[in-house]
């Protein structure tokens, strides 16, 4: 898995430098890796719970990125902080992977508009944690038709909800690229 992103509204909180440190230093101690456990904090700022990124396989082989997943980057945790009505998902990740001969680009997040349903007063159609509530956007080439297609995932589900494809092969790249218009 490859360059991880997260919800845009928990990009920017602010946090104290020290309560950062602090925090890192306390997960490393407690279960020997440097994650730490998505929550809200002391301060008040919010933490994302899922990560979305580009994926390999799942056989443990280096190959170029074959699709995307959502991470739940609390799996097999346990939280004092999350909230009672909070369902959790017992999969570490769920992945979106493309045909053969389909390879990936990095993703990109925008954020959901709100969705209010009176009955419940959520805003979410799921009960993910609202770091779920995305499009993730990525871009990928289609080897056998020598063109590129943008795939919508929504990003609660992973499902596929588009492809918008290009009548051209696109620039492949890592972090996205320009190219001049196709005449």
């Amino acid at each position: 898995m490859e360059h991880p992103h997260i919800h845009p509204s928990y990009e920017s909180g602010v946090h104290p430098a020290d309560d950062i440190i602090k925090r890192t230093k306390a997960a490393f101690v407690q279960d020997d890796t440097f994650t730490v456990a998505a929550s809200t904090v002391d301060d008040g700022t919010k933490e994302a719970r899922y990560a979305f990124m580009s994926i390999s396989n799942e056989v443990g082989l280096a190959s170029a990125p074959q699709g995307w997943a959502r991470v739940d980057l609390r799996h097999d945790r346990i939280d004092v902080n999350q909230r009672s009505d909070e369902k959790v998902i017992a999969e570490p990740y769920v992945a979106h992977f493309l045909t053969t001969r389909q390879f990936a680009e990095e993703v990109v997040l925008v954020p959901k508009a709100p969705l209010k349903d009176s009955d419940t007063d959520t805003d979410s159609t799921s009960n993910l944690h609202p770091s779920a509530r995305v499009w993730v956007l990525g871009m990928f080439f289609d080897a056998p038709s020598n063109r590129s297609a943008l795939a919508v995932l929504d990003g609660e589900t992973m499902q596929r909800q588009a492809t918008v494809w290009l009548d051209h092969a696109s620039a492949f790249s890592l972090h996205g690229s320009w190219q001049a218009p196709v005449e």
